[in-house]
């Protein structure tokens, strides 16, 4: 029989292939280690949990630089369309993603369709001074935007007047919206949005334009780096 504290009475036989440990009783053996067993439950499930979390979420690297594969911004999912290296000389400045809510590959189409387009920055090197950025805004406008140049200058000098100093792992983030403008972010911190679907085409154009800060920075960010 078996006592109600939970032994084995003397005149109930242990199964043979009973382990010490265990309550037993004919037909039936239990563990009375419940703290590996959970251990060994906790090990199985927490395993499991880690890979249907991997098979989830994924991601995108490029220059020690870790992008998801998704994102949300303008109330849109989009995708990464491509990640690009700007390199100047032999430093390597900042590494971007490009994330649109649909894939693809022609610069001119994605300049002109009117979806949510966001692009993120992260740098690598060192310092960036603000004058730096203004610089590289400034001439990559001029070479792009072509006529629209002239007559969105405020505009420019207004994303102008938003840049700082950044360094290495320093991010930027911009994002337009159709009817909206550009939004822009410095370090986590909102900086205002540029009304205007042309200057939001024309800031574009800097990256996807025919004259982007490099070739290679443009074929990554398409998909084709």
């Amino acid at each position: 029989m078996v006592r109600p504290g939970g032994g084995v009475g003397r005149g109930t036989p242990r199964l043979s292939n009973c382990p010490a440990r265990a309550l037993c009783w004919p037909g039936t053996c239990l563990p009375t280690e419940p703290r590996r067993f959970s251990l060994r439950l906790t090990k199985v499930v927490g395993g499991s949990l880690l890979l249907l979390l991997a098979g989830l979420v994924t991601a995108a690297e490029l220059g020690g630089v870790v992008l998801p594969d998704k994102a949300t911004a303008g109330g849109r999912d989009l995708v990464l369309n491509g990640m690009g290296l700007r390199e100047k000389l032999w430093i390597d400045v900042y590494v971007a993603g490009l994330y649109l809510e649909r894939k693809a590959t022609d610069p001119g189409q994605i300049l002109e369709s009117e979806q949510v387009k966001h692009l993120r920055m992260q740098f690598l090197y060192k310092k960036v001074t603000a004058q730096q950025l203004v610089e590289a805004w400034s001439g990559g406008f001029e070479a792009n935007a072509g006529e629209a140049a002239a007559p969105l200058r405020d505009k420019l000098d207004r994303l102008n007047s938003w840049m700082v100093d950044v360094g290495k792992g320093d991010e930027m983030s911009f994002t337009t919206v159709p009817g909206q403008g550009l939004e822009v972010q410095i370090k986590g911190q909102s900086k205002g949005t540029i009304e205007g679907d042309d200057f939001a085409r024309a800031f574009w154009s800097i990256f996807l334009g025919p004259q982007p800060p490099t070739e290679k920075l443009k074929k990554g960010l398409l998909g084709a780096g």
